[in-house]
């Protein structure tokens, strides 16, 4: 876990995303060979489910426990249904309540589908669709085209 978490990646300030194009098997492979190898295929799926709960962990000590206490953690997405993933989080982050956006009236799957039409909304109105604190932009922009 300590060598995963070494990668520079975990270093950058937000905002930033990530995906398969950079922690995929051929990162596991290529990155950590040996002790990778070594793990059995229900271990080598804990081990990223933990990497996976280490790294929001971290991000949220960093990034978001300065600013003050955190009364809860909400999820949403795909990850919001794993019930091993809410558990494990949970427990890392000893008592702060973990808990779906759907406790607050947003289906945990329709968050990116609300955020599309939130985007076209704005686009449709004239409004910048961005937030620059937020993504890094240099400037607030229309986001998107309207192609009848």
């Amino acid at each position: 876990m300590n060598e995963f978490l070494r990668d520079p990646y975990f270093e950058l300030s937000p905002p930033k995303s990530t995906g398969r194009d950079r922690f995929g098997i051929s990162w596991l492979t290529r990155s950590h060979p040996d002790p990778w190898s070594q793990l059995s295929g229900p271990d080598q799926m804990s081990t990223l489910l933990d990497l996976t709960i280490e790294s929001i962990a971290i991000a949220l000590e960093r990034f978001v426990f300065p600013e003050g206490p955190i009364v809860r953690v909400i999820t949403a997405g795909g990850g919001a249904l794993n019930g091993e993933l809410m558990g494990r989080l949970q427990a890392r982050l000893k008592g702060i309540p973990v808990t779906g956006s759907d406790e607050f009236g947003v289906p945990v799957m329709a968050r990116e589908a609300m955020a599309f039409a939130a985007l076209g909304d704005a686009l449709i109105r004239g409004r910048p669709g961005n937030v620059p604190a937020a993504t890094g932009a240099r400037k607030p922009v229309l986001l998107g085209t309207l192609a009848w």
